[in-house]
């Protein structure tokens, strides 16, 4: 028969703080380990993006924007990283208009593509187009769209 429990009751405080401590590290780590991941697909992205570098080399825009305004615009893959697809925008510098939305493009550029989009009113009423800016983006791993902070750009005439 045991005599002594107070013996035995420090036996079982001491496992029951080696226990509480244990799930609290356990806890921590959870918590770091999630913040490192997203850091980590961001550095990812940035990197990533920095090696998109696109050039636009020549846009042809035709028509009048009633009811529909045509241009085709070649942009060349000059980086490494082949992009998800890219955000348009066409400004009218002459009379400072720019269109409301960027027009989203998906596709890969291999080495160049020509991207043919039409303006509507729905885009902003641009109607003499004389610069155009093309925002690369990428997909992660999940799927999401992140935006590069880089652009290609072209000043042109009608």
């Amino acid at each position: 028969m045991i005599q002594n429990k107070k013996g035995l009751s420090d036996i079982v405080i001491t496992l029951m703080i080696v226990v509480l401590a244990l799930v609290a590290i356990g806890g921590v780590w959870a918590v770091v380990n999630n913040l490192l991941k997203g850091q980590t697909q961001s550095a990812d992205l940035a990197s990533r993006c920095m090696n998109t570098n696109l050039q636009v080399t020549k846009t042809v825009c035709t028509g009048t924007i009633a009811p529909k305004f045509p241009c085709a615009i070649t942009v060349r893959q000059l980086g490494s990283e082949p992009v998800a697809g890219v955000k348009i925008l066409l400004k009218d510098t002459v009379a400072g208009t720019v269109m409301t939305t960027p027009l989203d493009v998906a596709g890969v550029i291999t080495i160049e593509k020509v991207y043919t989009v039409t303006l509507t009113q729905g885009t902003g009423l641009i109607t003499n187009p004389n610069f155009v800016e093309v925002i690369p983006y990428l997909k992660d791993g999940s799927g999401n769209v992140a935006m590069c902070t880089t652009s290609a750009s072209l000043s042109f005439t009608v």
